[in-house]
């Protein structure tokens, strides 16, 4: 009788590494220590918990490898597994004669692929018919074996070990040669997430092999796709992305894909080639986003990932269901949000993003940014060429000398200027976190350095009473920029921060500048993208962690005209002017603080920002609502910002008259209606 003690994860693995090299594999019938591990199982899953005997087993075992993150490693609990399994086979009229997992891990998709093949109460040819039906690939030895003996133990041992060891293969799918095998009817997978440029994290031998893989596109192993291995696009080499692309060549026409992946497949810039393979060749059908929030992996519970459905059609995709920031595996088979491939080249941009979409009105409203305003980039808008730049890289630059850090400094001879031991001048240099909405100083250093500083909010100082954590020599000669902060999130109290900068200050990666034309221009654009019009549009858009250039690409600014660009760069310019730090760096800009009607002065940047982008007063219902349901909606900001919770509070009422006829006088056309 087996111990309590013999159910932890670090027994449970030891003992199923013993059965990975004892051969035992090879028996016809399961022998005494097949029937001792079963009794284990059996075991764990009610010591150990959880919904049910594979999530026990293959969590103890996961617990107890300490290489399982490095690796990318997480197992398929049961809720989201089953749910997969039924997008996998219930859209099918007939039942797929072979189904691979080409990344089987534990066997936790293939179980609850087998679960609804068999259906409940199978006998046992049932149970049969169902095994013969399932094909893997696990490049782990220890977690193929487990594979094998869980689909053993589901189908109560009528099955023969030996038979499920044949279609359940220890390989590498990425490196194996395909081309011998027939293609499959059905795929279903939760690839690994790790990333090749980890050295040590899978076997050298393998990491290295997998490497020069990737390196060589190859023939297709399906007719009409592109080479095999060329979709891979830019960034990392993550082993998810390989497997994606390996999936269409795997299948024939007409051939299911449900695959659990990374969240960056949808919105990333380095994985367009994979998004444009599956838009141009595949059929997607359905695309569900999730957040972590209900723990279903041991890892941050704002980390995305998604459930991708697709099947193999020379046609390629016209349409699909789309779902964003979801959090229960349940809304796998709830309501989505119908999109079409030209409205993903509409408002995805030049490199097809997939945006997170949680109703058809926000669908239509995003539509109305993309139909209503204008490249953020090209040469044209009414804020014309707008350039991006990072000007000095935190980690590359220090090295060549072109910052220091501020205690390396001589002295401080004035409000923002310091001198170097060699004589040179210095100046702030700006950080992503100093960068506040119309702010450039919001944050001092404290102490400390990278994820471990400390910094403090600013409020009212002065410039001689902040402090920066890096100087570099002032910039020479004067450029329209506007800082924004590069870090970010959908669900901040705001996503998109910007700021006017000094002349003279530099800015780091965290912080990249655009660069207008003129003055009136930049500061028109420092409205707009404050405003939170303009916001709302940027948390549909921006799914990672980063508000990088291709995220600002997929964006729109309004269409308006010279009294808008106007009246916008004025409005700027008296809310800057509130700030005591502006008002010393910027004395020919700023206005007397008395002069300027704070709210009045947001509420007519997003009048004009909207009617730039044609919307009508329900759409301002919809960005302005106070609603908490929403994890993207402004709530937050209208808790902590009372003239946030002013704008929600006038854009949910009809039109202030006064405003209407002071509009009206001006000739503007700000009209809120339809």
């Amino acid at each position: 009788m087996a111990t309590r003690s013999s159910l932890d994860g670090k027994r449970l693995r030891i003992a199923t590494k013993k059965l990975a090299v004892s051969g035992r594999l090879e028996c016809d019938s399961a022998p005494t220590g097949w029937r001792e591990l079963a009794e284990v199982s059996r075991m764990a899953a009610r010591e150990l918990g959880g919904i049910g005997s594979h999530d026990a087993w293959v969590g103890a075992s996961q617990a107890a490898d300490p290489a399982r993150k490095n690796r990318g490693a997480y197992a398929t609990p049961c809720v989201l597994a089953d749910p997969m399994a039924g997008l996998l086979l219930g859209r099918r009229s007939g039942t797929p004669a072979r189904i691979l997992d080409p990344s089987a891990g534990g066997g936790g998709l293939l179980l609850a692929v087998l679960r609804r093949l068999a259906g409940s109460n199978a006998d046992a040819a049932r149970l049969v018919d169902a095994a013969r039906r399932l094909y893997g690939v696990e490049l782990d030895p220890v977690a193929r074996e487990l594979c094998c003996l869980q689909i053993w133990l589901a189908c109560r041992g009528v099955e023969k070990i030996d038979s499920i060891a044949t279609r359940i293969l220890c390989d590498n799918a990425i490196t194996r040669d395909w081309h011998a095998d027939e293609p499959y009817d059905a795929l279903i997978m939760n690839p690994p997430w790790e990333s090749l440029r980890h050295a040590g994290t899978v076997d050298r031998d393998e990491r290295l092999c997998t490497i020069e893989r990737l390196r060589q596109s190859s023939r297709p192993l399906g007719r009409g796709l592109p080479p095999l291995f060329s979709c891979q696009g830019r960034g990392d080499r993550n082993l998810y992305k390989a497997f994606l692309e390996l999936a269409p060549h795997l299948v024939g026409q007409g051939g299911s894909i449900v695959a659990l992946v990374p969240g960056a497949w949808s919105s990333d810039l380095g994985t367009g080639p994979l998004r444009e393979l599956y838009l141009s060749h595949m059929a997607v059908e359905q695309w569900t986003s999730f957040e972590n929030r209900e723990r279903n992996f041991p890892i941050d519970g704002r980390y995305k990932f998604g459930v991708l459905v697709a099947r193999r059609a020379s046609a390629g995709t016209r349409s699909f269901r789309a779902l964003g920031m979801a959090d229960k595996a349940s809304c796998l088979t709830g309501p989505h949000v119908r999109v079409s491939k030209s409205m993903v080249a509409r408002i995805g941009g030049a490199s097809r993003l997939i945006p997170d979409l949680s109703s058809p009105r926000e669908a239509r409203l995003l539509s109305k940014f993309a139909d209503g305003g204008s490249d953020f980039f090209v040469r044209g808008s009414a804020f014309g060429q707008v350039s991006y730049e990072r000007e000095l890289d935190l980690t590359e630059d220090r090295r060549r000398g072109k910052y220091r850090h501020v205690t390396s400094a001589s002295r401080r001879t004035g409000p923002a200027r310091w001198i170097g031991d060699d004589g040179q001048p210095l100046r702030p240099l700006v950080e992503g976190r100093m960068v506040g909405q119309y702010d450039f100083f919001e944050k001092s250093w404290l102490e400390g350095a990278g994820r471990t500083a400390r910094w403090s909010y600013n409020n009212g100082h002065r410039l001689k009473d902040c402090e920066p954590q890096f100087l570099a020599p002032p910039v020479a000669g004067v450029r329209q920029r506007v800082a924004i902060c590069d870090i970010t999130s959908a669900t901040n109290t705001r996503t998109v921060r910007a700021s006017w900068l000094p002349p003279q200050w530099r800015c780091g990666n965290t912080a990249p500048v655009l660069i207008f034309e003129d003055e009136a221009r930049a500061l028109a654009a420092l409205a707009v993208l404050n405003s939170m019009v303009f916001d709302w549009q940027a948390r549909r858009i921006v799914a990672g962690l980063h508000l990088n250039r291709f995220y600002l690409e997929a964006m729109r600014w309004p269409s308006l005209g010279a009294v808008d660009i106007e009246v916008l760069a004025c409005r700027a310019r008296e809310i800057l002017s509130l700030n005591q730090r502006f008002r010393e760096a910027a004395p020919r800009l700023a206005l007397a603080p008395a002069e300027v009607d704070h709210v009045e002065a947001h509420v007519e940047i997003e009048s004009v920002v909207a009617g730039g982008f044609g919307l009508s007063r329900d759409d301002l219902k919809a960005i302005f609502d106070t609603s908490e349901r929403d994890r993207r909606g402004f709530w937050r900001a209208f808790r902590s910002d009372p003239c946030a919770a002013m704008l929600a509070e006038r854009f949910g009422r009809p039109e202030d008259s006064q405003a209407s006829r002071r509009r009206a006088s001006r000739g503007e056309a700000l009209a809120l209606e339809s």
